[in-house]
């Protein structure tokens, strides 16, 4: 990834595809030995009718102790991994920007909805 952009990842959760299971918050709380992240509400797209929750105060698992950290897995999130639904990835806040309604539609929700 360019690592201009970097700066731009937040962690995005997918309410049409989270089943409140709280599984992310279980892990996210034991591997940063805390309280869980915490989510706020933001809109995509140029008609504003996609809605995500986006992950604030999470530092994309920056500050994750060694023994949670795989090397298969990338050193990706451990909720991303732990969700039973794909409902949670990374993304970058400057390429929302400039998209159409039906491009982030494609993009975020992979032809799902």
């Amino acid at each position: 990834m360019n690592s201009d952009l970097k700066e731009f990842q937040v962690l995005i959760v997918n309410p049409k595809r989270c089943m409140d299971c709280e599984t992310c918050m279980e892990i996210c709380a034991l591997v940063h030995e805390s309280e869980y992240i915490h989510l706020t509400k933001r809109i995509i797209g140029s008609r504003k009718r996609i809605e995500l929750e986006w992950a604030i105060f999470c530092d994309l698992c920056a500050e994750m102790k060694e023994e949670f950290i795989e090397p298969k897995l990338g050193g990706k999130p451990q909720c991303i991994e732990a969700c039973p639904n794909n409902a949670i990835f990374i993304g970058i806040i400057e390429s929302y920007k400039n998209e159409s309604r039906r491009e982030a539609i494609n993009r975020v929700f992979n032809n799902t909805i």
